[in-house]
């Protein structure tokens, strides 16, 4: 009985208080809106407007099975990212404004995960080929072939794939970029499969270099870019060291193939150091006459 008593007083006290306000007689929060949650990988960005008279706000992404995300932010912070998110999951987004009158949430926004991403963290050094099936992040530098160490390999990258350089690459590690190495090979032929290899593209077929961030938020510089080192002739001697740390190149090999770039993409790359140590777009540092750039 004495349960029963304490059920019903609780329930008369909540249907009879009509006080919205919190403890200290504050209006709760207008509700956050325009919340949008974009999916890059397995990175997903917040997005939204602060409620009326919030003093802070709370983001929280859930799904089944999974132990609930939440962000705290200050007020004038309206964007936020979860990495590290389940492929092919989907989730539930929702922001809280708050203040002393308590908490106000806004709708709820649904977010996809995409499936078949690989993060790439180490070299290549073995002849591998990146299919058109998955998404490959650059996780860091990564390199094709070990020229120190004479393992030349070949990396192709099938029609239609995407490649996004991280822009957020783990601790210490300088940025997101890949760097074929003297006497390695990149083959990323978006007409590989073509009798005439010399005609446009199709759009489905253009292989892509670009930046891990959101469609709508990418910028330059957000990735290092592409480096490819050959062994032809250089006008600084013998051999050089490139920039940006990505090896040496040069050598007494006119006709050295150190691949194919046809139908290729690079956007929003580029890392300038210092004003004299920067990477570009695409490198081609002494790079012989047997590589197709087309």
């Amino acid at each position: 009985m004495i349960g029963i008593a304490l059920i019903a007083g609780l329930g008369t006290l909540a249907c009879g208080d009509e006080n919205t306000t919190g403890p200290d007689g504050t209006d709760p929060p207008g509700a956050p809106s325009g919340v949008t949650a974009v999916a890059s990988a397995t990175t997903v960005t917040v997005t939204f407007t602060e409620g009326s008279n919030s003093d802070s706000s709370r983001v929280v992404v859930t799904t089944t099975g999974e132990t609930d995300r939440n962000a705290s932010l200050a007020t004038g912070t309206t964007t936020t990212d979860f990495a590290g998110l389940t492929e092919g999951a989907t989730y539930s987004v929702q922001v809280f404004a708050i203040n002393d009158g308590g908490e106000t949430a806004s709708a709820i926004v649904q977010v996809d995960i995409p499936e078949n991403v690989v993060l790439v963290i180490a070299d290549v050094l073995t002849n591998t080929t990146w299919t058109r099936d998955k998404t490959w992040i650059l996780g860091g530098p990564i390199f094709v072939g070990d020229d120190d160490n004479d393992i030349d390999v070949t990396l192709t990258i099938e029609p239609g794939t995407t490649i996004l350089g991280d822009v957020d690459p783990p601790q210490g590690a300088r940025g997101s970029y890949l760097i074929v190495s003297r006497g390695s090979r990149l083959v990323a032929d978006a007409n590989a499969s073509l009798p005439d290899k010399a005609v446009r593209p199709d759009p489905d077929s253009v292989i892509v270099f670009t930046s891990s961030a959101p469609r709508g938020q990418r910028q330059r510089g957000d990735w290092g870019g592409l480096v490819i080192n050959g062994a032809a002739p250089i006008n600084s001697g013998n051999e050089a060291q490139g920039e940006g740390e990505s090896g040496l190149f040069g050598g007494n090999d006119v006709n050295d193939d150190s691949g194919i770039l046809r139908g290729v993409r690079v956007e929003v790359a580029g890392d300038r150091v210092t004003a004299t140590d920067e990477l570009n777009g695409i490198a081609l540092q002494g790079v012989g006459a047997g590589t197709i750039i087309d």
